[in-house]
């Protein structure tokens, strides 16, 4: 008989220890869920982003039809039917790069006057007066550049000019093919240009 017990409590505490292991194995929960065996999770993957070139609004597209007006009142607009590159200046007299830039773009139009066509655009409202504007185009470009009042600044918020001076330049189609940001060299120029008629050049992007 005392056999039959000690057997009987020996089972017992087997069990017992069997029940105490699982219930530390499996956790809290006895629920089919908390016993439902749970795969380790991966790490999750950090990659570093590819650093990419931000393209230039506008390039490569048509240049607008809108017109502006010279002292005249004369419409003017950025469409050249001879097929010579068109220059468009962004500019205003408070500019203090545009007093540097604006002789050398007067020059430069005179001595290509067969290929290019320098446009120098600017509200006369812009912090500005229209008698102020003319007596800048006649001292920093001694009247010679094609001037556009761009009166409400409609061709400066088209061509998302930010800060003067901003310079595109159109190729003999019609196509937007470069922007130039703050002062413009006549060596920046001339490799622009370079560029579209097929001459060799060193610079050819902002």
């Amino acid at each position: 008989m005392k056999n039959s017990f000690r057997w009987v409590m020996s089972l017992s505490l087997a069990i017992v220890g069997i029940v105490i292991a699982a219930f530390f194995l499996l956790g809290d929960d006895p629920s089919p869920e908390g016993m439902a065996f749970q795969p380790p999770q991966p790490s999750p993957l950090v990659t570093t982003p590819v650093p990419t070139q931000t393209p230039i609004p506008l390039i490569g597209t048509e240049a607008t039809r809108m017109q502006m007006i010279n002292f005249n009142r004369e419409l003017v607009t950025l469409r050249d039917t001879s097929g010579k590159i068109m220059i468009a200046n962004f500019w205003a007299t408070w500019c203090v790069p545009c007093r540097t830039e604006m002789p050398m773009l007067a020059q430069f139009a005179k001595d290509n006057e067969d290929t290019i066509t320098v446009t120098a655009i600017t509200d006369p409202e812009d912090g500005q007066t229209l008698d102020a504007v003319r007596d800048f185009w006649f001292e920093y470009a001694e009247g010679r550049l094609r001037i556009g009042l761009d009166e409400g600044g409609a061709m400066a918020e088209y061509f998302l000019v930010e800060t003067l001076p901003t310079t595109y330049i159109i190729d003999g189609s019609g196509i937007i093919r470069f922007r130039h940001t703050g002062e413009l060299t006549e060596d920046d120029l001339t490799n622009y240009v370079n560029s579209l008629t097929g001459i060799p050049h060193e610079h050819s992007s902002e």
